[in-house]
């Protein structure tokens, strides 16, 4: 067997046994003033493909376990990128209890609507575990 066709093939597979999670190449398309769900890393073009969110990450993630008693809800911070056209893109960040629930950028409104998986009490989700709802409308 040709020497340079095994090593292409010993480089493609170990490339795809990383563990890592592919980019994916479709983003989610969703209409404005409508909710939709995003998984961590997913993107969604918005109203007429003007604005692109991503989910980037959930970061500091205190919210009471579903299965204890708490004082305080807590709070989760959702990490979103927004970009339009040729504009530069922003990171924004969202939050579940205390801290902005929704932020403006470039014209348009993004509101996080819920954060699921809610903690349990033997500790917070895995980043690939959260789905954030948001709804996205056009700033008057």
């Amino acid at each position: 067997m040709n020497p340079s066709f095994l090593l292409a093939f010993a480089l493609a597979a170990a490339a795809g046994c990383d563990g890592s999670k592919p980019a994916d190449p479709s983003p989610k398309v969703a209409r404005l003033d409508q909710e939709f769900e995003l998984a961590t890393g997913e993107t969604a073009v918005v109203g007429e493909g003007a604005l692109r969110v991503t989910f980037d990450a959930v970061r500091d993630d205190s919210r009471c376990p579903r299965d204890a008693q708490c004082i305080w809800e807590g709070d989760a911070t959702v990490v979103l990128t927004a970009v339009r056209a040729t504009r530069p893109k922003a990171s924004l960040e969202l939050h579940t209890s205390r801290g902005a629930k929704e932020e403006v950028y470039e014209g348009h409104r993004l509101k996080l609507v819920r954060l699921l998986p809610i903690p349990e009490q033997n500790g917070t989700p895995q980043q690939s575990a959260y789905r954030a709802t948001l709804v996205v409308s056009a700033q008057p």
